[in-house]
Parts: structure tokens; sequence; C-alpha cells
């Protein structure tokens, strides 16, 4: 997760743009997007009980997917060429 970004919102207008950025390698964007760390941890009603973030992404960016298991997070992205782990808040 990652926030807002004008020029996505600008392209999600525009059928054609989406159509052409679509077509292009994930390498083209990791240059214009900033690294930031997001994690939201919800529960069955879908309300925020975790917020996790790292505006710098200095430790794991472009997060895709979560893992919690046992007293751990186990992160995974598309950005990043390891696993992230962190101890469960």
């Amino acid at each position: 997760m990652n926030p807002r970004n004008g020029f996505i919102d600008w392209a999600l207008e525009r059928p054609w743009i989406r159509k052409v950025a679509a077509r292009l390698p994930l390498a083209a964007f990791a240059s214009a997007a900033p690294r930031y760390g997001f994690v939201v941890g919800l529960d069955a009603d879908g309300s925020v009980i975790h917020n996790l973030q790292d505006p710098s992404g200095d430790h794991y960016a472009g997060i895709s997917c979560v893992i919690h298991h046992g007293d751990l997070l186990y992160f995974g992205s598309l950005l990043e060429d390891d696993v992230g782990v962190l101890r469960f808040p």
C-alpha cells in the first residue's frame, strides 16, 4: 500500500494511459514512486486495528502481501528482493 499519487489519480480517468502503462515493465515505475512502507490490519468487520507506516521507506517498501505467523509478520514486495520480517506489535 502506498499513499495517493496524483499521476495515478489522473490516469484513472484516461483508459488509454492505463493500457500503455500496463505494457511497461515494473522497473519503469520504480523510480517514479516514492519508497513507502505501509500495512493496515483489519478486523472481521473491516475496522482498522493496526496501521504500520514507514514514510521513509528505509526498511521495506512496496509491500504487496503480509503473513502473520506466531509473533512475527512476514512481508512480500514487488520492489524488494528479500522477505521482510517484523515482530508483531
